[in-house]
């Protein structure tokens, strides 16, 4: 049963959300621990911090969604990895204008901020991901 859930190949969105979810779970507290971290203990101010978080996490993502969510593309690893990253870019500057607004004109805590932005950030990721990337259909960028 686990391994149907977890690792074997699948098409099926909703298992892929779950799994997304619950595997890029330690993509999202290495993103908010390293923001916690890096504003409380290294006193970098929260929208730096916020971007070097993302970045880790998105890499930590990729690995996880490449093994475990979403199944072999044709594309090379290569340019994978690098429309993967600029989905991340564009995530992440959602994220920070998101947290800059939650927290400089709602007075909102940083991390509180980081959550709400994360939420609507992670399912925009996740969407365009499989719909873009993994689809599989991209044409003259297949290997």
């Amino acid at each position: 049963m686990l391994k149907k859930v977890f690792i074997s190949t699948t098409h099926n969105t909703a298992l892929q959300l779950m799994r997304y979810i619950t595997l890029g779970s330690v993509a999202y507290f290495a993103d908010l621990g390293s923001l916690w971290l890096m504003t409380e203990m290294l006193k970098l101010h929260y929208l730096v911090s916020a971007a070097i978080s993302f970045i880790l996490g998105q890499v930590i993502n990729f690995l996880i969604s490449r093994k475990y969510v979403f199944p072999p593309g044709k594309l090379r690893r290569t340019i994978e990895f690098i429309l993967y990253l600029l989905i991340g870019c564009l995530g992440l500057l959602l994220n920070l204008v998101l947290i800059w607004i939650f927290t400089d004109h709602f007075q909102l805590h940083y991390m509180l901020s980081k959550i709400f932005s994360n939420v609507f950030v992670f399912l925009a990721s996740f969407f365009a991901r499989k719909f873009f990337l993994f689809h599989n259909k991209l044409p003259g960028v297949t290997q």
